[in-house]
This record gives C-alpha cells, structure tokens and sequence, in this order.
C-alpha cells in the first residue's frame, strides 16, 4: 500500500506540473486513476485509465451554476480504448469547478473508488464583435454567460447515428411537428420557417462523408438552412476530436447560428460557407483543414471560410492548417458588418480575408504565421479596420488592389507592375497598431509623397480614433475610408496588445478546438513560410485521419446505428434530470428523448 501511494504521489506531482500553465488542479485519486483534468471555454474533460472492474462510469461536475455534483450526460462519457474521457458542455466562467469520476461495478455506483479534480478554471468563449453587436439574445443556443437557453433541447450525433437520430421539429405555425429522422432532415425543417426552439447539436467524434445521411448541399455538404427565423441553434464538437471530413457546412437565410469546437478536412468545396442571407451568425473555435485536391488554385480546397451574402457575423479562433484561400469577403454579393479576430492563420496562403464591397470589416488580433501570398486585401470599394494584429513573416501584409505592394508601387517590368491581388478597384485599409516583422514590403501612406500619396497599402494612424482625410483615396476606384470605426454606435470591444497575440492565439484557451484538437502538425519555418503548393505529408495524413474513439458508454443508440427504439426495451430509459438547472431537455440517439420533462417517443 505504501509503494501505492507513493506512485500516486508521484503522479499527482506530474500532472500538477503539467497543468500549471493553465490552471491550478489538485487531483485526488482513489481506485479511479485520473490523468488529466482541465478547463476550457465554456466547458471541462477529464481523462482517466481504464477501471478494470468497472463496465462504465458516471461522472459529475460541481461549480459554477451547479452548487451540487450534478452528473452530466452519459454521451459525454466515452472510450478511447487506453484512456477515458468526459467533457461536460454548456458552464459558465467560474474558478471554482470540480469533476468527479465514480465507476459502476455490477450495476452500482462504487463511491470508494471514486476520484476528483478541484479548482479547475472555465472560461467563456470570447464574444466580440458584428455578429454579437445589437443581438437580441445569444448567438445560437446558448445564452452570453455559456449556459444553456431556456428549453433549449440537445441532440447528440456519431457516425453510429447521423443516419437514424430522431427529433420533432415544428413545420408550421399551428405547433404542428413532424419526427425528423437524420442529421440533415432534421436541420431541413428550419426551412419551414417556425422552428426557433434552442438547439444543440453536439458531434461527437469523427463524421465521414459515408457515415451521413443524403446531405443538402452537393457542392459543400451539411446544409443548414433556415427562411429568417431567429433559429437559436449551435453546431458543437464534443472534446478535442469532433470533425467532418469529407463534407463541410453551407449557411444559408440563417439568424442567430454558431458553429464552435469542430474539425473540417477534405471538403469538396468551402470548409465553411456563409452564403446567402445570413444575420447575427457566428464560426469560432474551428480547426480547418486542406480540402479535396482539384488542382490549380483548388490544390488545397476551395474557400476555407467564405462569407458571402451575410450582415453582423464573426468569425474568430479559427485555426486554418496550411489553407491556400482563407476567407473570402463577399462574391461581388452584399456583406457588411463582419468581424475577424484572434484567428491563426498558420501557414494560410491567402485572403486573410479578401474583401470586396463591404464597408464595415474589422481586422484585429490575429496571428499571420508564415503567410506566403498575402494578409488582408481590399478591393471594389472596401472600407477594413486592420488593429492590433501580428505579422510574422507574412509576405505582404496589407494589399489594396493595383497599387502600393500589389503593383511594385508602379516600378519594374511589366510582370511585376500588373498586380498579384486583384485587378478590381482599390478599398481603402486603416490601420493602427499591428506589429509586422519578416515582411517582403509594407507601404504606408506618406502625405505629400509623389509616390507613396498614391502607391501605399494602408494608412497607418498614431491613434485608434485617428480618422483617414477625405483627400487620401484609392489610385484606382477613387475610393475614400468612411471612418466607421470612429463611429459612437460602433461596437464595445477589448483588443489584446500586438505583442501579445501570439501567446493567446496558440495558448490553452486560444484559436481552434479544445487541446487545440487531436491532429497535430508542425510547420517547418524554413521551408513552408514561403511555400505555397500542397505539402504532401500533411495532406496524406489528413486522407488517412481516423478517430481513435471506441465507444461512448451506456448509449446504445450511438455505438449501434440502430433506428428509434420502442418504448419499453432498455434503450427507452434515459436518465431526466435537467441540465443547466433548467428545462433543458435531452435528446438520445435511440429517438426517445425528453421534452419540457415529460418523455416522449419519436414515431
């Protein structure tokens, strides 16, 4: 016994170093031997060696909203064959949290063998900007302060059930509801226009194309299309691992959507595409990958990230892996009010974003990581507030189409003179504050220059409220900066100092997915910060990417694909206590689920 506890506190002592970058967590092991604990945004996990007497686990989480241990859903309890894990989703901020895990032993909870982890810090996910700005509510499902709305109702979704999951949906303004079977036609009854019940769908685990359903959209993939109505719906990964591959998602007539926490790789088209419609929607926290290889300027995908047809988005903690075409600014379509922060563009070639017509984009703390082509361009008349960003090694950081950088400032041959960017009309960058180092050429305006009054990429201020004189317009278009950051109705917001992004973008609780996912790559300075074409590595090794989840415990209806189960088997038992501490109900995969807490059985 005393060689066992000694090695317990040796363990102890090891995870107390490993967790002191983020946050201070005393584990206390009993027979469960827990490994790690942490906090995250608006969520925590745990991890845990295999119990071998144990056929499952329940595990409970105190802190925050909860006064209580309050044992969360039994879908967030998985295995991963050498380990196990639990998230528990929707927390507000707090320091004061606590995971418990107890094992099951012949159908009874063994709470001597049960283990925690205290003083585990949860964050909220960082909401700033358009898409947030004279919203009537959260964005999505959630409220402001990470907990779940009101009735809000939770459909969890693997690759065992994106087929066959069940849920009621509304399709007309009398209450009636129709039993919607698959992830897709579920999402297609917002259509109908009179679904707004919060909803919550969380993925758990890896999605191939071939686990889905017949998908809305042949170009892009999952279509989540509404006609106007507040939808009040979140698209969530559960845990580092939730991913799409093969398939990304199309927004169209959306209000009030969030897409958070997932992975998207190998997509035929757009990771993500904001098109057509769209207000108050938000894309964070997301790992995006190369898309399908159709040569040329599709090498690595078409548009990691594109909006189009969109007023009051963020996109924000994004993490893009080597993306040949980032984020594309509206299609020559209307799009306004659009916030970019803290996203990393880890070795992205390109349209950082590339905006054009829109005269209300705000650029601010991201990290431009070795970027080969271009940062932000602005063309067709654009107005972009570019702040507080870091540059490092980004070939140009700033472009406005046929002039400055993009042109060579009007010098040279004839190939260097005929613009890179765009042959579209000059938009106008401000810029304040952004550290930029490693650059090929960045050009400021200077008054009164021949050459640089005409030939700049951006003018920089000394000053946030700084405003940009009528007189300094584009070379080509004529175009003027409206100084709508300047604005008393813009936005409240709190950028970090330049210096500082790096740190934050990459740090525990900064772009991309939870651990910042469970694919990793690093990136060769030397070579791919000016490397343009496919790396070969990473794109096979997306091609082979397979999920290293076994099972979720107790949740027959996930690991077996089955259809909706009948009333009275065992599968027809769900546990029903609220989430949230509201009337939060639970949807199961089996297609029996909770609702306003009375049970109910999809037909």
């Amino acid at each position: 016994m005393k060689t066992n506890r000694y090695i317990s506190l040796v363990l102890l002592a090891v995870l107390s170093m490993t967790l002191s970058a983020q946050e201070a967590v005393t584990i206390t092991n009993k027979g469960i031997q827990l490994t790690l604990a942490a906090g995250w945004n608006e969520s925590l996990y745990a991890e845990w060696a295999p119990y071998e007497e144990a056929s499952t686990y329940h595990v409970y989480v105190k802190g925050g909203q909860y006064a209580d241990y309050t044992r969360i859903d039994r879908q967030l309890v998985r295995s991963y064959g050498t380990y196990n894990r639990a998230d528990a989703l929707g927390l507000r901020a707090a320091s004061d949290y606590a995971i418990k895990v107890v094992p099951v032993v012949n159908g009874a909870e063994d709470e001597a063998k049960a283990s925690t982890a205290t003083g585990i810090t949860v964050r909220n996910y960082h909401r700033e900007g358009y898409a947030h700005d004279h919203a009537e509510a959260g964005i999505g499902a959630y409220h402001d302060d990470g907990t779940l709305k009101e009735g809000a109702r939770i459909l969890y979704v693997s690759k065992d059930n994106a087929k066959t999951v069940a849920l009621d949906m509304m399709v007309d303004n009398k209450g009636k509801t129709e039993t919607r079977q698959g992830i897709q036609q579920i999402l297609q009854a917002y259509e109908k226009g009179v679904e707004t019940r919060p909803l919550a769908i969380r993925i758990v685990g890896l999605l191939k194309k071939d686990d889905m359903p017949a998908l809305g959209s042949s170009a892009i993939g999952l279509q989540v299309k509404g006609k106007s109505q507040h939808m009040n719906l979140t698209i969530e990964g559960v845990g580092n691992d939730a991913t799409f591959h093969g398939f990304g998602v199309l927004c169209r007539n959306c209000r009030y959507v969030e897409l958070r926490n997932l992975g998207i790789m190998m997509h035929p088209e757009d990771g993500v595409s904001f098109d057509t419609n769209n207000e108050h929607i938000w894309g964070h926290n997301l790992d995006i990958f190369y898309g399908e290889n159709k040569g040329g300027d599709k090498a690595k995908g078409d548009g990691s990230f594109d909006v189009k047809g969109t007023l009051f988005a963020t996109v924000s903690y994004n993490h893009y892996w080597d993306s040949g075409k980032c984020n594309l600014n509206s299609n020559k379509d209307e799009v306004d009010y659009v916030t970019y922060h803290h996203n990393w563009f880890d070795h992205s070639d390109s349209r950082h974003p590339r905006v054009r017509i829109s005269k209300h984009l705000h650029v601010y703390n991201n990290y431009y990581d070795g970027n080969s082509k271009y940062g932000v361009g602005a063309c067709m008349g654009s107005c972009i507030f570019v702040e507080k960003n870091y540059f490092r090694h980004c070939k140009y950081p700033m472009l406005i189409s046929r002039q400055g950088s993009d042109v060579h400032n009007g010098t040279g041959s004839s190939s260097e003179t005929k613009g890179n960017f765009s042959s579209e009309d000059g938009g106008m960058i401000k810029a304040f504050d952004n550290h930029i180092v490693n650059q090929t050429s960045f050009e400021p305006y200077q008054s009164g220059d021949g050459l640089y009054s005409k030939h700049f990429d951006a003018y920089v201020v000394e000053h946030r409220n700084e405003q940009v004189p009528a007189e300094v317009q584009t070379l080509q278009g004529g175009t003027g900066y409206n100084n709508f950051d300047t604005e008393e109705t813009f936005y409240s917001y709190h950028p970090d100092a330049a210096a500082d992004v790096p740190d934050i973008v990459t740090g525990a609780y900064g772009a991309g997915r939870c651990q910042h996912g469970d694919f990793q790559y690093t990136f060769d300075n030397a070579t791919q910060d000016t490397n343009a074409d496919v790396i070969s590595d990473l794109s096979n090794r997306l091609a082979r990417y397979e999920s290293k989840l076994v099972k979720i415990y107790d949740d027959p209806g996930s690991t077996s694909g089955v259809g909706p189960v009948k009333a009275g088997t065992a599968a027809a038992s769900p546990d029903t206590f609220s989430l949230q501490g509201q009337k939060a109900s639970r949807i199961y995969p089996a297609a029996i689920y909770i609702q306003n807490n009375k049970k109910r059985i999809g037909r």
